[in-house]
């Protein structure tokens, strides 16, 4: 602040840095939504085909983000003629995209959702793993990446692909001071985990524990103890649990509405914390939006991304309690 000939001039500067959010796909998917009224195992199934969308945890996190408002960059490896029908259906949604294409053909998921909101998934492997490819993407995200940008890595990895892929990531891209969050399964959540990434999102299946509350909770903890600074614990239909490293512990409870297809329900969860995080969400207002998001996915059919309408309404309903 100065005067100059009476006259009081204020300098504005502008220091807020723009972060970004990148979401990486290495096994993505054509996902092919049917609907029957019972499916009847060993017998013939007459299907409808309801709806094809470019799927794969990180694919699907970026169609979430995109529907509720945040811009990101959706970024897969792809393969012939599957993988180029995922990609441009990433970019007709309006998507900021990095793809490198490969040699292998992308792989088609089917979710086959009966009249009562039951739905058998059938995935394919997927391409085998190509490793200049993966390094082709990892550099190009290296080059643009930023201290304080997110980074989400989830889903199965390509076939033949080291089981401490993701573990490798993290510890290159925390040390660039990029937030990564995890969502894996297997090996790649097992190794994963000793990484220490930001923020991780299993749940009781893939940590090997019963569905109840106060075990999720306390699994939780223990990963925070480790040097998570973030963890949700999914209990599927039962809700969540979330633990950090400030000392909040919340428990959601799922909102009880007729499902329509699960599937996608744990990327949409996903998407959401990633928006909590980059908006400056407190815990409860990040788990409530998480709880009303994820509800949204499950009343929605096959992966497509859910209704922001849809979204806001439940927010009323979102459960949470802190403990």
């Amino acid at each position: 602040i100065g005067d100059i000939s009476g006259v009081k001039i204020i300098l504005l500067f502008n220091t807020e840095v723009s972060l970004m959010i990148y979401t990486v796909t290495l096994n993505p998917a054509l996902d092919r939504a049917y609907s029957l009224k019972t499916l009847k195992p060993g017998e013939v199934n007459k299907v409808n085909l309801k709806r094809e969308d470019p799927g794969g945890n990180g694919i699907n996190v970026s169609k979430v983000l995109s529907v509720i408002g945040h811009e990101n960059t959706c970024c897969a490896t792809l393969g012939g003629s599957t993988g180029r029908q995922i990609g441009k259906l990433i970019e007709d949604a309006g998507i900021d995209s990095v793809f490198i294409f490969q040699d292998g053909e992308s792989r088609i998921n089917l979710k086959i959702t009966d009249s009562y909101g039951v739905t058998t998934d059938i995935n394919a492997r997927g391409p085998s793993y190509e490793e200049n490819k993966v390094e082709e993407l990892k550099d190009r995200l290296m080059s643009v990446i930023k201290p304080g940008d997110i980074l989400v890595l989830g889903g199965s990895l390509p076939i033949g692909a080291p089981e401490d892929l993701y573990a490798q990531w993290i510890v290159e891209f925390k040390s660039m001071g990029a937030k990564v969050f995890l969502d894996a399964s297997g090996s790649a959540l097992e190794t994963g985990l000793t990484a220490r990434p930001y923020f991780v999102k299993p749940t009781c299946d893939e940590l090997e524990i019963e569905y109840d509350f106060v075990e999720a909770i306390e699994a939780a903890k223990e990963l925070v103890s480790s040097g998570i600074s973030k963890v949700v614990i999914s209990l599927r239909s039962m809700g969540s649990v979330y633990v950090d490293s400030e000392g909040n512990i919340l428990k959601s409870e799922a909102i009880d509405l007729p499902p329509v297809c699960a599937t996608g329900a744990g990327d949409a969860m996903m998407a959401a914390f990633v928006y909590a995080e980059e908006t400056g969400m407190n815990p409860m207002e990040a788990n409530e939006y998480a709880s009303a998001v994820a509800t949204s996915e499950v009343l929605t059919e096959g992966t497509a991304a859910p209704d922001i309408n849809v979204i806001n309404e439940l927010l009323s309903r979102a459960r949470v309690t802190r403990l």
